[in-house]
């Protein structure tokens, strides 16, 4: 299940409103009717050794342990870059690594020790030179296996997420003729997302897209 929180202020006086900081089970706040902001918490499955957004695993039932607020996969280029400046190369070659908040880097579920700090006392060239050398030997493979199962394991919160922005703007535009729509359409992932749930939404791939 989503969580959301409402952030929503009065708009004179900017104060909190009664529901302030109130939770919601909608991105629709049922207080004061204001969008209401998407509660981000990343649990840690040992079992399926990926990232889930659900307490409870919905692919192996296991319970999760809080990991962080935020995460992205590291891609294997990033990976075998970490493992030269902390004189590993390889070491992490079959696991799941990920970067969280502050940039912290987790290995199977596991804070590792690196600080950005750190790279002051590195050569630059040294690393790179090694990196060059090794690039060759770096993998897809294990990588791949781990996003599959990370997309199995969050795949069904991805769907409640994409129908409920959907249902979104089919509210917002039901008053609307489709002459007077558009996309504002830059070419990067947020406007290319975007494009893609209009036209998925209002089923109609002629909508105007501006480039801007």
């Amino acid at each position: 299940m989503i969580t959301y929180i409402c952030h929503n202020k009065n708009d004179k006086t900017g104060e909190n409103l009664p529901c302030t900081n109130n939770r919601c089970e909608t991105s629709i706040c049922p207080s004061c009717g204001g969008r209401a902001d998407a509660i981000s918490e990343i649990f840690w499955c040992q079992e399926c050794q990926v990232p889930i957004y659900e307490k409870i695993c919905p692919v192996c039932g296991q319970e999760g342990k809080k990991l962080t607020s935020d995460v992205r996969p590291v891609f294997p280029e990033e990976r075998l870059l970490l493992e030269i400046i902390l004189e590993k190369p390889f070491a992490f070659e079959k696991d799941s690594v990920w970067n969280g908040n502050g940039n912290n880097y987790f290995v199977n579920g596991k804070k590792i020790k690196f600080s950005v700090k750190d790279l002051k006392n590195k050569d630059a060239d040294v690393i790179r030179k090694q990196y060059e050398e090794l690039k060759a030997q770096n993998t897809y493979q294990y990588f791949e296996k781990q996003m599959e199962r990370f997309i199995l394991c969050n795949k069904e919160r991805y769907n409640r997420i994409v129908e409920e922005a959907k249902g979104y703007i089919r509210s917002m535009t039901e008053n609307f003729d489709i002459t007077d729509m558009f996309v504002s359409f830059s070419g990067g992932k947020d406007s290319t997302v975007t494009a893609d749930l209009v036209t998925r939404a209002l089923s109609n791939p002629q909508i105007m897209h501006i480039f801007a």
